[in-house]
């Protein structure tokens, strides 16, 4: 008989009290954002009611022990691991929202860190601009002096492990919504060679801009190549 659906809370609670590892209840509370009162009645198994995949996110975005987000859902009842082949045994940093959000925030700034340093690097005036717009705002703007004053908007598309691709011309299409001078340039960062080759594999039609693709490492810190793939016209 399957366990699809079926809340296991034995299973749940014993999994809950190897995520805590020797913090207090109130400590593992405070991490994930969950209130211990919830927590400590899921730990006593007193609860009927699964908790949410939301819940089990932040949860599981603080355990310890290598507990994993897909662990705790099955133990919930959320999923049946032999039919559920797309969540894979990898760590929580594949699937919890919670966790994908943070990593995804933690991308972006080492993104910026890496186009600082080589901004910093230049022997021309430049100022880090706020993004402006009411539809949508580039992650990064540039404001540049190298002989003529002109803007350098920046898109980061980060890129986890197992994740397919971006949209490109969804991506392409952010770049309208700005009013582009003849002077401004437009670069889409990534830190996937799949994704630098997806952009430059389908470049866009029609579109007024100077558009790049820039892939980066993120491990070395630093620009590997950049190509552009739109000209102003």
């Amino acid at each position: 008989m399957s366990n699809k659906n079926v809340f296991n809370k034995v299973e749940f609670a014993r999994l809950l009290e190897k995520a805590k590892g020797n913090r207090t209840i109130t400590k593992y509370a405070e991490e994930s954002g969950v209130s211990a009162s919830h927590i400590s009645r899921l730990l006593r198994g007193l609860l009927d009611t699964a908790p949410s995949p939301e819940t089990i996110s932040k949860l599981a975005t603080k355990a310890y022990n290598k507990v994993s987000y897909k662990d705790l859902l099955n133990a919930a009842g959320h999923i049946e691991v032999s039919t559920d082949p797309e969540i894979n045994d990898s760590d929580i940093q594949e699937f919890s929202p919670y966790r994908r959000r943070e990593l995804y925030l933690e991308l972006e700034n080492r993104f910026m860190q890496i186009i600082l340093s080589h901004l910093n690097a230049q022997d021309y005036d430049w100022s880090i601009q706020k993004p402006r717009g009411t539809t949508y705002r580039p992650d990064m703007m540039v404001s540049i002096n190298d002989g003529e004053s002109r803007k350098w908007y920046l898109e980061f598309k980060v890129s986890l492990s197992n994740q397919r691709g971006p949209a490109t011309y969804h991506t392409y299409g952010l770049a309208t919504s700005i009013d582009l001078e003849p002077t401004d340039k437009f670069t889409i960062v990534v830190n996937s060679e799949n994704y630098y080759k997806q952009f430059i594999g389908t470049p866009p039609k029609n579109l007024r801009a100077n558009l790049y693709v820039m892939l980066i490492d993120l491990e070395e810190g630093r620009i590997i190549k950049e190509e552009k793939i739109c000209e102003y016209y």
